[in-house]
């Protein structure tokens, strides 16, 4: 496997088979699949502010998931089917917005951030000023969301 052509990864990407190497069966990682994440999102941005001068890169990775737990919320409760294993979030977005529960601006505010977040998933280094921003943001852009699918 190489990383050549703008990114492209060529070759065979690793079995899930492969997992049981790290001590879980596939049937381990698709019961772990199964289980959706519960969180009380106001303790949730609490803890991410009191990691975010020391662990920045972990802010953006939490904001993400609360983002996409939320977006697939409310795309649930639209009826606005997606593939709960293969969507990510940009389209997740896009969804939400071709659909019209969100205008283009709120998308292209919700979507704003997401080669940041992408970045943090990779693992590049992520600046305090820019978790403290995503902190700012985020938040008011996901309870915006919300309040837009309650009124439809």
């Amino acid at each position: 496997m190489t990383n050549e052509n703008n990114g492209e990864i060529k070759g065979d990407m690793p079995k899930l088979e492969a997992t049981r190497i790290y001590g879980y069966s596939p049937y381990d990682i698709e019961q772990m699949r199964e289980v959706p994440l519960t969180l009380n999102r106001d303790d949730f941005i609490v803890f991410l502010n009191s990691i975010a001068d020391k662990y920045p890169f972990m802010v953006i990775m939490g904001l993400r998931v609360l983002k996409e737990i939320t977006v697939k919320e409310i795309l649930k409760q639209e009826g606005i089917p997606y593939n709960e294993k293969k969507d990510t979030l940009s389209p997740l977005l896009i969804k939400l917005r071709d659909k019209k529960v969100i205008s283009e601006g709120m998308y292209n505010s919700l979507n704003g951030l997401v080669k940041l977040e992408n970045t943090a998933a990779h693992g590049y280094e992520i600046s305090v000023d820019w978790a403290r921003l995503a902190l700012n943001t985020i938040p008011d852009n996901l309870n915006d969301l919300r309040k837009v699918a309650n009124q439809i």
